[in-house]
């Protein structure tokens, strides 16, 4: 009778030459993908947006009235009763709050339009900042927003823009003024510069940015829309980070990405100019109530005194 031979276990051992023949068989489709791979990757880093962080340090007088008229509470008897220190996380509050992030928008009229070129394979680039060779001149103030307008340029001193037509057509479905917009029948339109357009709600002009050094090039597109300040606030602030340097420290580093160094630059250095005008106005006000409370009490004493005189 015959023992059954027991099953022999799996080697350790790797076979290198059959992997070795694996990979010779299937070089070129790895050679293929990899290729591939590395042409994705240079595309999604040639035309992706640019992003630029943009740092700055603020310091924050931790002293809440520090040189101010507004010293004189501290004459009063528990004039000075909450202290005379700021919270520096407030101050964090403040630099991100909505208020003075808006003040800071309607300083800054270049935020408001927004210049992204478009190459000629409808590809477009990069977000210009005071760096097109045109500019949107608003002729009033109402405006709409956040819609895309497709310009291309026939000349030096010509072009043509297209609506978005989604907007055209909820415009249409909603039901609109006729007195107030127009919409045109062929957006093949030829505009010259300077001369206003005045369709879809729309009302600007188009002049060149530099009038010697601005080269405007047949054929040659751009998009552009407008953006409100509201909105434009709630997007810095939300985008803006403000940290201590250092845990205790009253010097804070604040920290924004945007499209552009100089754009960044420009928020950042209108942000803290905003924020120390700000505290100028509150010491100044503090101040006025100040006076005016001290000079309503020394009223009230003299009222007194008068009476006492003439009581005697």
């Amino acid at each position: 009778m015959e023992t059954p031979r027991k099953p022999t276990p799996p080697s350790d051992d790797v076979d290198i030459m059959r992997y070795m023949s694996l990979f010779l068989s299937n070089w070129i489709w790895m050679v293929v993908s990899l290729f591939i791979a590395l042409c994705l990757a240079y595309a999604y880093n040639h035309y992706s947006p640019r992003v630029y962080n943009v740092k700055s340090a603020l310091l924050i007088d931790e002293e809440k009235n520090a040189g101010s008229v507004a010293n004189l509470e501290k004459l009063m008897p528990s004039g000075d009763y909450y202290g005379s220190w700021r919270n520096l996380e407030n101050e964090v509050i403040i630099l991100q709050s909505y208020a003075l992030n808006y003040r800071v928008m309607e300083e800054m009229p270049d935020f408001h339009t927004a210049y992204v070129p478009v190459n000629r394979h409808g590809i477009q680039g990069q977000r210009m900042y005071k760096s097109s060779p045109f500019v949107l001149t608003k002729l009033a103030d109402k405006q709409p927003y956040n819609i895309q307008l497709a310009f291309r340029f026939k000349g030096a001193d010509s072009y043509t823009v297209e609506v978005d037509n989604d907007y055209i057509k909820s415009l249409k479905k909603k039901g609109y003024d006729h007195n107030e917009i127009k919409i045109p029948e062929n957006q093949g339109k030829i505009f010259k510069l300077g001369e206003p357009y005045t369709y879809c709600g729309f009302n600007f002009t188009v002049e060149k940015r530099d009038p010697v050094k601005s080269k405007l090039i047949e054929g040659s597109r751009f998009i552009v829309w407008f953006e409100s300040p509201e909105a434009l606030a709630n997007q810095y602030r939300a985008s803006l980070s403000v940290k201590p340097a250092k845990e205790g420290a009253s010097v804070f580093t604040l920290n924004y990405n945007g499209y552009s160094p100089e754009q960044g630059c420009d928020y950042l250095n209108k942000l803290m100019e905003l924020y120390g005008t700000q505290e100028l106005e509150w010491k100044n006000r503090s101040a006025e109530n100040t006076i005016t409370f001290i000079e309503q009490q020394l009223g009230l004493i003299s009222d007194s005194l008068n009476k006492a005189e003439n009581s005697m």
